[in-house]
């Protein structure tokens, strides 16, 4: 008797088990399945070890990270250089930068000088129309330097333009002495373009100033000198304003 409640009793377990036993497989295959199970459970079990070493290597990496991105940033703000760029140093490029800027400066003298003959109790129109003339003449060459830059893979950087030193250039002598020596300034400024340019031997640039710049500089000086000596002869008053009449200006 006692026999056969035994047996009954191993058959209910054994229904039993068979009974649960496909519902614990099938959650463990949806723990198999689901990464984040085990995602969870290692994070949580390993959070003694791995806690330094994960901060350490992530801080170091984001740091290393953050440090090489900023030194992209610096990179990427380092103008590259032109494909067209040969023989071209940087010696002669600073060098055309500084004469565009002064170009610049003779124009805006030359202006100051066309309007103050173009006012009503000077009212000299050769006087104006001869420095408005030098004015356009001064702006065309620094857009011509410009160009020229481009050319040659260079950057055009642009400084402020300083201001005449009078607005009351006196009569149309003394306007023309001034004239004289800012275009000595001029052509002094030219040569040591030049200079920069022969001593890294870069003959195109040599050529360029040369042809374009140095020679026509040449024969203005000696025209404003022949403009001052008549000048000079004439005097004030009447005489220049005769001279005022002449067709160069």
């Amino acid at each position: 008797m006692p026999s056969h409640k035994l047996l009954l009793a191993f058959l209910v377990l054994l229904n039993a088990f068979v009974f649960l036993s496909p519902g614990i497989r099938a959650q463990e295959t949806r723990r198999i399945e689901d990464p984040t199970t085990f995602v969870a459970h290692d994070h949580h079990a390993g959070r003694p070890s791995n806690g330094h070493g994960n901060g350490h290597g992530n801080g170091h990496g984001n740091k290393h990270s953050s440090g090489h991105n900023s030194h992209n940033g610096h990179a990427n703000s380092i103008m590259p250089i032109a494909r067209c760029r040969h023989n071209y140093h940087e010696r002669t490029e600073q060098a055309l930068n500084r004469q565009i800027n002064l170009f610049l400066h003779a124009s805006y003298v030359y202006s100051s000088m066309a309007q103050h003959f173009g006012r009503c109790d000077v009212a000299l129109p050769g006087f104006t129309k001869f420095f408005h003339q030098l004015a356009q003449d001064q702006r065309e060459k620094s857009e011509s330097l410009m160009t020229y830059q481009n050319l040659r893979g260079g950057s055009v950087l642009l400084s402020p333009v300083t201001a005449p030193a009078t607005n009351d250039w006196g009569s149309g002598l003394e306007a023309m002495s001034h004239a004289l020596e800012m275009e000595k300034s001029v052509n002094q400024a030219l040569l040591e373009v030049y200079k920069a340019a022969k001593h890294h031997d870069d003959f195109h640039a040599l050529n360029f100033i040369q042809t374009s710049y140095l020679g026509p500089q040449v024969d203005k000086i000696f025209t404003l000198s022949q403009y001052i000596s008549n000048l000079e002869r004439v005097g004030p008053g009447l005489g220049e304003y005769i001279f005022d009449k002449l067709p160069q200006n």
